[in-house]
């Protein structure tokens, strides 16, 4: 690897451990000799320092994937036991391949799932916290609105074309662009600087402004869908904000580390993968205005327990015994 490169991602994952308010750790990016899949990062304690070894002989676009995503676990691995020497790490999404014990979405149980970058880089979505507290309003005082915004990705076929919905296949959130058409939701995307196709979607009428994550403060409802994996900081940030959220199913069984927490019908509204319950759901949730209510507050209970200092106490008592029955 060279030296300039090494210093691109140390520079990086250094940025997010202050952004975390967290002092950069010792550690150091190595080309990895291994053949270990190109997001995956093998963290090894030497001495009195860290290793992180990083495949670069592979396409940039997987080098990239990994570039602000090692600084999470180089911080919970350094906290582990000195007997927990070595471990594999997931540095992407969790939707390309990997060997990794250790991941920050998968759709087996097989696997460790730890806080994601996302979570670790706003320490726990902490100003989001703060923000729900200094603007609470009554639940009869939220909009009634339903609203989405957010990227168009995901796995399946692209398409806008009604026709296309009912075919096996299609992209989800394209799925439930079309579905909440007919229905009184506000389901649109919005546009990102490496996104294709964005005239075809305003011409079908998907394309909205965007909207800052804390305007959900004011509103009852929020929906989380996956995009490639799941919609990372979506979820747990709606909950914060106190919205009862209607959460879409993965199509893929994806989850992040906290979702086994997550009770249907006390802390979200469940829809099918399939959207096929979606006109139920809305139309529940609209007549059931004290029931959203109980499920918006249990909701928000249990995501701001979640902290940036418990959830690190979890990930690293997760890797040590991960390591103690291996």
């Amino acid at each position: 690897m060279s030296d300039q490169r090494a210093r691109a991602i140390t520079h990086m994952n250094n940025k997010v451990m202050r952004q975390a308010g967290v002092e950069p750790l010792a550690y150091k990016i190595v080309q990895s000799q291994e053949q270990q899949p190109a997001t995956d990062v093998i963290l090894r304690k030497e001495q009195d320092s860290i290793v992180a070894l990083v495949r670069t002989d592979c396409e940039w676009e997987y080098v990239f994937e990994t570039r602000n995503k090692i600084a999470p676990y180089v911080f919970w691995f350094q906290q582990t036991s000195d007997d927990v020497r070595q471990i594999t790490v997931n540095a992407a999404d969790g939707n390309l391949a990997s060997i990794a014990d250790y991941r920050f979405s998968s759709m087996s149980d097989q696997h460790v799932l730890l806080p994601d970058a996302h979570f670790f880089a706003q320490r726990g979505y902490a100003e989001t916290d703060i923000f729900a507290a200094d603007n609470r309003l009554s639940w009869d005082d939220r909009s009634d609105d339903i609203v989405w915004r957010g990227a168009v990705n995901g796995t399946g076929h692209w398409s806008v074309d009604p026709e296309t919905v009912i075919l096996p296949g299609m992209m989800q959130r394209l799925h439930m662009a079309h579905m909440c058409k007919a229905l009184d939701v506000d389901f649109r995307f919005v546009v990102m600087p490496e996104a294709h196709d964005y005239a075809v979607l305003k011409d079908a009428g998907f394309l909205g402004d965007f909207i800052p994550t804390h305007n959900w403060g004011v509103m009852k409802y929020a929906i989380d869908i996956d995009g490639f994996t799941n919609a990372w900081c979506n979820l747990m940030q709606r909950l914060k904000l106190g919205c009862c959220v209607l959460k879409v199913a993965s199509p893929f069984g994806y989850k992040q580390w906290y979702y086994d927490r997550l009770i249907p019908w006390e802390h979200f509204v469940p829809i099918s993968a399939e959207l096929s319950d979606l006109r139920e759901r809305i139309d529940w949730v609209k007549s059931h205005p004290a029931e959203t209510r109980d499920i918006a507050r249990q909701g928000q209970i249990l995501a701001k327990n979640l902290t940036f200092e418990s959830e690190t106490v979890y990930a690293v008592r997760a890797i040590e015994e991960r390591e103690r029955h291996a």
